[in-house]
């Protein structure tokens, strides 16, 4: 059978080893547009200056590459950390604190 195009709709036909045709059934496509959340301005403010993540971690978040989440920040002209500054996730965690989804937080006291 020849392949057949209808707008937004296409003609799918389940092909088996059977001696049997099977019918011919009609699927409706639907156009998805995702926007990658690190190329919205408010999202990348909130997640590197509010809460104090990093690149890594917003790339981690968004399934992305750093450097695309860090050309995304110049690209806004949000001003980039100095390196070496450990921010809100040291590699260490401190004594009285614990980590939170990746973050410092002040340990419960028992």
């Amino acid at each position: 059978m020849p392949s057949k195009k209808l707008v937004g709709l296409g003609l799918a036909e389940r092909t088996v080893s059977s001696p049997e045709k099977s019918k011919p059934y009609l699927v409706e496509m639907t156009d998805f547009i995702h926007t990658v959340p690190w190329k919205i301005k408010t999202f990348l403010e909130e997640k590197y200056v509010k809460n104090g993540r990093s690149i890594a971690q917003i790339a981690e978040e968004t399934l992305s590459s750093r450097a695309a989440v860090r050309d995304a920040l110049i690209g806004f002209g949000i001003p980039l950390r100095k390196q070496g500054n450990p921010g809100l996730r040291p590699s260490q965690v401190p004594y009285g604190f614990r980590r939170s989804d990746g973050l410092l937080v002040l340990a419960d006291s028992h």
